[in-house]
C-alpha cells in the first residue's frame, strides 16, 4: 500500500502543501524528505529549489532538516552550503544513544558519503 502521509509512492506534494492533515510546521520537513526519496529512486522533484527554500524558512530546518538541505543543496549543486548542513548534522549526531543510531543509520552514512565527495579532506 501507499505510505501514510504521502512519500515516494504516495504521492507527497512538492509545492509547500505537504501531506493532508500535516501541521504547517512540519510540512517543509516532510515536503523536503519526500523529495530526498525520489532522488534516492532516480526521480525527479519538481521545483527542489522551492522545497529547499522552504525548508529553509521553517524551524523544522535544525536537527534532520539539517541532512536534508545538506543532501537537497547536493542534489542542486551547491557545494558550498551542503557541506555546512551536513556537518551540522554529524556533530549534532555524534554522540547519540544507540537507538537513535540505529534509527538514523541511512542519514548519517548518506551524510558521511556525500561530505567526502564534496570535502576530501573531511
Amino acid at each position: 500500500g501507499r505510505p501514510a502521509g504521502g512519500g515516494p509512492r504516495g504521492g507527497a506534494r512538492f509545492a509547500g502543501g505537504g501531506a493532508a492533515g500535516v501541521s504547517p510546521r512540519h510540512a517543509a520537513l516532510l515536503d523536503a524528505q519526500a523529495a530526498w526519496f525520489s532522488l534516492r529512486l532516480g526521480r525527479g522533484v519538481p521545483d527542489l529549489a522551492g522545497v529547499v527554500r522552504r525548508l529553509r524558512a521553517s524551524p523544522s530546518r535544525e536537527g534532520y532538516g539539517q541532512f536534508l538541505l545538506g543532501v537537497l543543496l547536493d542534489a542542486l549543486g551547491d557545494g558550498r552550503m551542503a557541506p555546512v548542513h551536513l556537518r551540522a548534522f554529524l556533530r549534532r549526531n555524534a554522540r547519540i544513544e544507540e537507538a537513535k543510531r540505529v534509527t538514523l543509520a541511512d542519514e548519517l552514512a548518506a551524510a558521511r558519503r556525500t561530505l567526502a565527495r564534496l570535502v576530501p579532506s573531511d
